[in-house]
């Protein structure tokens, strides 16, 4: 979907350049008050910009929710407690609102992975008993792989929902002012839906 993006930005403003590069949270945040860029896919909160003064955002654009999936089909989840325990895998550096509201109070072990493909990967190879994934990655990532499909299973669903974001450098206004340019444009409105029915569940 990034990679889409990219391609779709770069022809609607040619003289721009646009790479796709994976990087640690905490490095891209460096990486942006030096240079221009963009933070794709993320969330005010888990950047401490609640205020969204710190950066420029473009936002709303893709509605997700956490989920809790297992690779037990018969671990049932009531609340929180249900994970006492138990292995929890997430993302290095991710804040899932839900899980550390209950975190300090409960009995269970965080274990972190670079990134949200390597969650799915850990409960199917048995090093965890619950990941904590979004629901358009983790649907991604089952149409895409029969074992995720046949061998890991949704513990809870009703995480609340929220939007992911694009965040941009107050350094780059130009950079913001492409991005929503293109996104208001006929063009862009017909090229960004297609990338959603596309790649979003």
């Amino acid at each position: 979907m990034s990679y889409d993006l990219a391609r779709s930005l770069e022809a609607f403003a040619p003289t721009y350049h646009f790479q796709v590069v994976y990087v640690p949270k905490i490095r891209a945040l460096k990486m942006l008050n030096e240079k221009s860029g963009a933070l794709l896919w993320t969330n005010p909160l888990w950047v401490n910009d609640r205020k969204k003064s710190k950066y420029d955002w473009i936002s709303n654009l893709m509605l997700d929710s956490e989920l809790y999936i297992t690779n037990d089909k018969d671990l049932v989840y009531k609340d929180i407690s249900s994970l006492n325990g138990k292995v929890i895998v997430g993302v290095r550096g991710y804040v899932y609102v839900n899980f550390e509201d209950g975190a300090s109070q409960h009995n269970f072990t965080r274990f972190n992975v670079r990134h949200e493909s390597l969650v799915a990967d850990m409960l199917l190879k048995n090093r965890a008993d619950v990941g904590i994934i979004g629901l358009q990655s983790y649907w991604f990532m089952k149409r895409n792989n029969p074992d995720i499909s046949k061998k890991t299973y949704i513990l809870n669903g009703d995480g609340t929902p929220f939007y992911r974001s694009i965040l941009t450098s107050k350094a780059s206004p130009e950079l913001n002012n492409i991005m929503v340019r293109w996104l208001r444009s006929d063009l862009g409105k017909k090229q960004w839906q297609a990338i959603k029915n596309k790649w979003l569940h």
